[in-house]
Order: C-alpha cells, then structure tokens, then sequence
C-alpha cells in the first residue's frame, strides 16, 4: 500500500516540476558594456563667399556632438564676374569673351567726319580696337560739325572726334543747343595740340596779308562745318571788315575746296592747315596754294578773346614751302565727347582702349598722332568738363592729380 502511495506522490513531483519549468520567468543576466572611442575626423575647409559655422547633435543610446568650421575666401559676385559691370576688375584680356553689360549699347556708333575727312579713317581704326578687344560690333557714320553733335545728343551716337565749338556749345545749351543743358556732354580726351586754321592762299593773286583780301574769293563757308565760317567771319570784324568786303564761296566738301583752287575758282580756302593732312601736302607741294602769312601779332588777343576755345598755334617758319617766318593762326583742339549719362564702365574701358593701343592707332591716320596721353590732361587742353569713367582710368596711371581735378570743377560749376 505505502509503495501505491510513494509511487502516486512522485509521479505528481514529476508533473509539478515540468509544469513549473514551463511557466516561470528566468532571472534577466547582465550585459555586458562595452565602450567604443572614435577619433573625430578632421571639419572640411570649403570655399564659399563667407565664413560659415555648422553644427549637427545626433542623440541615440549615448550623445554625440560634432562641429565643422568652414572657412571662406571672397569671390565676384555672379554679376560681376558675368557682364564686367567693373572692367577694371578683370584683367583686359577677358573682355573679348565676356557678357557686356545691359546698359552698354548693342552697337557702339562713332562720327565726326565726312567719308573725306583725314579723321574718318582714324575712327575706322578705333572701330576695329574695340571690335577685337571686346568683341563689340561698330559703326563710323560720316557726319560732321553741328549735324554730329546732334546725333550724339538724340542718342544716335555714342562717341565723336569733333572740333571745339559744337562741343562747347552743346556743352553750355547755347544757340543750335539751346534747352538741351540738362543733356550735356563730357569728354574722355582732347587733342593735346590744336591743329592750325589757316590760309591757302592761290598763287598769283597778289594775296600777302589778311588785309589784301578784300574784294577777294575766300571758300570759308562749309556748312557741315560752320565753324569755319564763323571763326572767319571773327577774324574778319576784328579786322575791320565784313561779309560784304569780300567774296564769300560756300562749299560741300574737303575735296571740292581742292578743286576751287586748283582750277582757280578761289583765291583763298581757310581750313585746318595741318601738315599731316594730304590734301595740304598736295596743294603747296604741286605749287597750287601758297601757305605764307598768319595773323597779325596785335590781332590775336583779341581774336581769342571773342573765341576763346580756340587758341593760337604758332607754325614754325619752313614748314611749307616758300615760308621764309614762323606764323599764327587760330588753334582747333579737338575733342572726344561722350553723353554724361554714358555707363562709367564703358567710357572707363573705351578710353583705357585708346591709350593702351595709341600705337596701333597711330598707324591708321597721321590725326592720331595730336592726341598724347600727358598733353591731353594738360589743363590748358581741357575743353570740356571729363566723364567718370575717364577719370578712373587717368587717376589709375597716376595723371590726374590736383590741377586736373581743380580745372575739372571749374568746367562741372559753369553748366551750374
């Protein structure tokens, strides 16, 4: 019996056991920690137009913080670096390539002469500078005079080589200019010396001084140059004279004033008498015109004084042939002017072309050779106030300094 009941108790040990083995939760062990050390890598250094500081915290089991330091060099803005907005910023042989900026024209237009005239060629030549160094279409229109002025004032034009009195005139609002002096004018240069307003006088007339003149034929009167006509007509009342004392011709062109003395229609041509130009060459040299006499020394002062823009210019005796004296004739000192609301950067890169190809220029009309870089900023050239852009490029090569400025302002105060 007592082995029945052994037997029944550890059968139900047995299930017990194995029932408590199935249900109980075991105790949880330990785990281990392990800790795990990495060496930061080194923060990028990146190029960018400022100094940036990043940082990023990442939070897991464990905390993290990493920090990166950028640092910036300066770089042109997009704008800068893609139209040359500031050209004297970037080194002149990328103009070529570059984008122009939108205030720039799409063609850059030039006149002041007729297709005649010894200073047509010499815009040509200016035309292909700009042409191969930016990249830039041109065009030389062959007007003159007041008619050229007019074009650059309307916008039609964006630079001319003219003579002093349509400049000085736009440049005040006077007579043809009057009511456009809020539209005024500034130069990027001068010539740096006047060519000489003289007279070409025919051979045999009996023609030996200004006095002689009267009841003569004098082709003084071009009008797509009236200032020929009107310095002429200054020399004559100061000599006491008018219109009416002598025969007035009037002309069309440089050519035609060849032919009225040659085939005799003429007996004097008052015109520019520089030596440079081939048709004086042509004249005195094949005996057609004689080039003796000058203004009488007592008469100047008071011929600038009535024009002063245009001051006298001696021609040293032996410069033509048969003149045995040093003579004096009016001075022209050309000019090239510009509308004042012409962007800086263009009339700063147009007049750093000019100089720094002045050889070059040289070799495309003997005019070229008036203009000096020195003697052009000599005060006493100035004919009119300067542009901006002018002038940031003469202040970079260190020839404009005081007496530039100060002769500058005197110009800026009398448009005032």
């Amino acid at each position: 019996m007592k082995k029945k009941i052994f037997l029944v108790l550890a059968i139900v040990a047995i299930i017990s056991s194995l029932i408590a083995a199935g249900c109980a939760t075991p105790k949880p062990t330990t785990a281990p920690t392990v800790t795990v050390t990495a060496k930061p890598a080194p923060a990028p250094t990146v190029t960018t137009t400022a100094t940036t500081t990043a940082t990023a915290t990442t939070t897991a089991t464990a905390t993290t913080t990493a920090t990166a330091t950028v640092t910036a060099t300066p770089k042109p803005s997009p704008t800068t670096e893609a139209t040359m907005s500031e050209p004297w910023r970037v080194p002149i042989e990328k103009w070529a390539s570059m984008k122009k900026p939108a205030d720039w024209p799409q063609y850059f237009v030039m006149a002041g002469a007729s297709a005649a005239n010894p200073r047509f060629p010499m815009m040509l030549g200016l035309g292909q500078i700009l042409e191969q160094s930016l990249g830039l279409k041109t065009q030389v229109l062959p007007v003159a005079g007041f008619q050229a002025m007019k074009s650059l004032i309307d916008g039609q034009v964006d630079l001319l080589e003219i003579e002093p009195r349509a400049v000085v005139k736009a440049y005040l609002g006077q007579d043809e200019f009057k009511g456009v002096g809020l539209r005024t004018i500034r130069a990027i240069t001068n010539f740096s010396k006047a060519e000489p307003l003289g007279f070409m006088v025919r051979p045999g007339s009996g023609i030996k001084s200004i006095a002689d003149m009267r009841g003569k034929r004098i082709a003084a009167y071009w009008p797509a140059a009236p200032n020929l006509g009107e310095s002429f007509d200054t020399i004559l009342r100061i000599y006491g004279m008018t219109q009416k004392d002598i025969v007035p011709i009037q002309y069309g062109s440089t050519d035609e004033g060849i032919a009225l003395l040659k085939e005799k229609r003429a007996d004097v041509w008052f015109m520019v008498i520089n030596p440079a130009n081939a048709y004086v060459t042509d004249l005195t040299v094949t005996g057609n015109a004689e080039i003796t006499f000058g203004l009488d020394s007592d008469k100047v002062a008071a011929i600038y004084k009535d024009i002063p823009w245009y001051p006298p210019v001696t021609t040293p005796k032996g410069t033509f042939p048969g003149q045995d004296k040093d003579i004096v004739n009016l001075g022209q000192p050309h000019s090239m002017p510009v509308m004042a609301n012409a962007p800086e950067s263009m009339i700063y890169v147009l007049t750093r072309l000019i100089w720094e190809n002045k050889s070059k220029l040289d070799g495309f009309g003997a005019r070229w050779t008036n203009y000096d870089l020195r003697g052009s900023l000599d005060p006493g050239n100035f004919v009119i106030a300067y542009h901006p852009g002018a002038i940031r490029y003469y202040k970079e090569v260190g020839l404009w300094g005081d007496k530039q400025e100060a002769k500058n302002n005197d110009f800026l105060q009398i448009v005032r």
